[in-house]
């Protein structure tokens, strides 16, 4: 099978995001298993394990080199050329794909995999976004709408992410295959016990509104009440890190760390240093940090929103809490600090569970078997 993918950037790249490293994944594992993969992308052209790139220029906002999709006229010519069996792309990606076919110039079917969604993230609709002035994420939604609604299949990672597209693009729920991110599970190793800092609390992420940090950080004016040398430890960059500074100072002086950007390959041994790990988004698409907590054998508290409720088990692998309840984080997080047992239990399973539905090897299967059914 001759397979193209289309994404932005190689996983390599210092911009390269979350779904930079699935394409890179699907890439790799479908080349293992003797398929024939191009990749287009805006900044190499070459090849590397295998995987054929294809460099391309993108449609840019201007004044803020953000890259929407590729321009169409290029990539007509590299389909043309490469003749693919089926183009897989990604969310806004695909925007120019969509556009080819529709003018009935490519002939191939196309999937398009979905990590994340910029409405349910912000809280606003589509229109809700252009009346409140953020044109980037009006654009970039209006970009994701047309490439959802069509391409012959979507992939979603959970089925709160499916309801929400469905819901966002009106496209029918029957038209989107509920695949979940994979996780490496051998980088990603449990971890022993022993490795525990006591009271160790951890969050990692981008410190923007939608993360719910400020939350957290309020949630431990009440933590220190019933576990005195608990401590917040903050892994991630943003716009907002100032300002979280500033709050954490108030509300908790010297309790809470800020690590900044922590590269990827270092996460592991904080999950092992943790004795829980908090994720209190307004709208998760997936998680992959909180996949890859569980993964790691610790316990997580995560907002009772979007793909955490298909993640997390409710007091079997974690804790579930409304967004925006700071004294229901407190809560549960000290429940799990005063338990170690519990921990130790609601670590396992998660541990168990992302063996069980998470590793790459049974994400691949399904992408495959998905590819199969569309020729």
């Amino acid at each position: 099978m001759k397979i193209m993918y289309i994404g932005v950037y190689p996983l390599w790249y210092e911009k390269a995001g979350g779904g930079a490293e699935d394409i890179q994944k699907f890439a790799e594992l479908m080349t293992k298993k003797g398929h024939e993969v191009h990749l287009g992308n805006s900044v190499f052209k070459g090849k590397n394990m295998e995987i054929n790139y294809h460099k391309l220029n993108y449609v840019r906002i201007p004044f803020k080199n953000i890259l929407l999709y590729p321009r169409p006229a290029e990539l007509e010519m590299l389909i043309s050329k490469m003749k693919p069996d089926i183009i897989h792309h990604f969310i806004k990606y695909g925007f120019s794909t969509e556009q080819l076919r529709k003018k009935r110039k490519i002939k191939v079917p196309t999937i398009n995999s979905v990590i994340s969604l910029t409405t349910p993230q912000v809280g606003h609709s589509c229109l809700g976004l252009l009346i409140r002035g953020k044109l980037i994420s009006f654009l970039s939604s209006l970009c994701e709408i047309y490439s959802l609604k069509n391409a012959d299949r979507v992939i979603a990672t959970t089925y709160a992410l499916a309801k929400a597209i469905s819901r966002e693009s009106k496209i029918p729920l029957d038209k989107i295959s509920i695949i979940p991110r994979g996780i490496d599970i051998d980088k990603f190793k449990r971890q022993s016990w022993s490795r525990v800092e006591r009271n160790l609390i951890l969050f990692a992420g981008r410190l923007e509104e939608t993360k719910g940090v400020e939350y957290i950080i309020k949630s431990m004016k009440y933590i220190l009440r019933e576990v005195p040398d608990a401590k917040l430890t903050i892994a991630g960059d943003g716009q907002k890190k100032e300002e979280f500074k500033k709050l954490a100072e108030e509300i908790a002086p010297k309790k809470v760390e800020f690590l900044g950007k922590v590269p990827h390959d270092e996460m592991s041994e904080w999950y092992a240093r943790c004795n829980v790990f908090v994720m209190h988004s307004r709208f998760e698409g997936f998680g992959a940090v909180t996949v890859e907590a569980m993964a790691s054998a610790r316990p997580v508290v995560a907002s009772r929103t979007g793909g955490s409720i298909d993640i997390v088990k409710n007091n079997e692998t974690g804790i579930l809490v409304k967004f925006g309840d700071v004294k229901g984080i407190a809560d549960a997080i000290v429940k799990i600090l005063k338990d170690e047992e519990l921990a130790k239990r609601m670590g396992e399973r998660g541990r168990k569970r992302v063996e069980r539905e998470y590793s790459w090897e049974k994400v691949i299967e399904s992408v495959e078997k998905l590819y199969r059914e569309l020729l």
